[in-house]
C-alpha cells in the first residue's frame, strides 16, 4: 500500500469587488501550492461529531509478513530504486509527467503508555537513502543514522537509537484493524497497512522531492 498525494492544487481567486460593481471583468489570481493536498481547504473547523469519535487501532489483532529480499524492502519503503548488482538507477513509477518519483515514510514509533499499553509515541518522516544513511524527522529536528539491510533484516545504527547498538530487525507488512467508534456508538472499521522495522511502523508515500511530500511542481512562470 502507497500513498499517494495527486496532482497539484490549482487555486483561482476572483479579486476586486469595486471592479465587479463597475462592470469590469474581475483579476484571477492562480496560486499553485504543491504541497497542498487535493481536499485540503485549510478549514480546520471539522465536524462536531467526527471530532467526539474514539479511533482505537487494535495492535492485539494485526497480522504480518516478513519481507526477506531487499528488492522487496527497496520496492516498499526505500526513497530511491536501484539495481543491487550494478547500483545503476532505476526510476520509480512517474506520479508526475517529466519530474522523478521517491519515497518518504511517515513514521510511528510506538512505545508504551502510562498504563503500558503498546502505544504512538512520536511522529515524523523517515527516509532511508541510498547512500547508505537514514534520518527521522521529529519536533523540526533530524536524527540521523546509517543503514544496511544484511541476512535478510535492516540493520539501523544511530547513537540515539537502542541504547547506541545496532538494531538489526525484520522489514514486515503489517496490517491492523482500525476501529471508528461514533459519538453516537455506530461503529466503522478499516485496515490500516504499514511496513514495521523494530519500534518504526512506516507509511510510503509519493513524492517528487527528497525526505518531503510534494506533488507536482508548480508549472514555471
Amino acid at each position: 500500500m502507497r500513498f499517494n498525494p495527486g496532482l497539484f492544487i490549482l487555486i483561482s481567486v476572483a479579486m476586486g469587488p469595486a471592479a465587479l460593481a463597475n462592470g469590469q471583468a474581475p483579476t484571477e489570481v492562480a496560486l499553485c501550492d504543491p504541497f497542498l493536498a487535493p481536499g485540503d481547504n485549510n478549514d480546520d473547523s471539522g465536524n462536531e461529531e467526527d471530532q467526539q469519535s474514539e479511533r482505537r487501532v487494535r495492535y492485539d489483532l494485526e497480522k504480518s509478513e516478513p519481507l526477506t529480499s531487499e528488492e522487496a524492502v527497496m520496492d516498499a519503503i526505500y526513497e530511491e530504486k536501484w539495481d543491487l548488482s550494478s547500483l545503476a538507477a532505476v526510476a520509480r513509477p512517474a506520479i508526475c509527467e517529466g519530474q522523478d518519483a521517491y519515497v518518504v515514510n511517515w513514521a510511528e514509533v510506538m512505545g508504551k503508555d502510562d498504563q503500558g499499553e503498546d502505544a504512538v509515541i512520536a511522529r515524523g518522516f523517515f527516509r532511508i537513502g541510498k547512500d547508505g544513511t537514514f534520518q527521522f524527522d521529529y519536533a523540526k529536528r533530524p536524527y540521523t543514522g546509517s543503514w544496511q539491510f544484511r541476512d535478510g533484516q535492516m540493520v539501523l545504527d544511530a547513537g540515539w537509537l537502542n541504547q547506541g547498538e545496532p538494531l538489526a530487525a525484520t522489514v514486515e507488512k503489517v496490517q491492523t484493524p482500525v476501529e471508528l467508534i461514533g459519538s453516537d456508538g455506530a461503529t466503522d472499521s478499516y485496515l490500516e497497512e504499514v511496513y514495521r522495522i523494530g519500534p518504526f511502523r512506516l507509511l510510503p508515500i509519493d513524492t517528487t522531492a527528497r525526505g518531503m511530500v510534494q506533488d507536482c511542481a508548480c508549472p514555471a512562470n
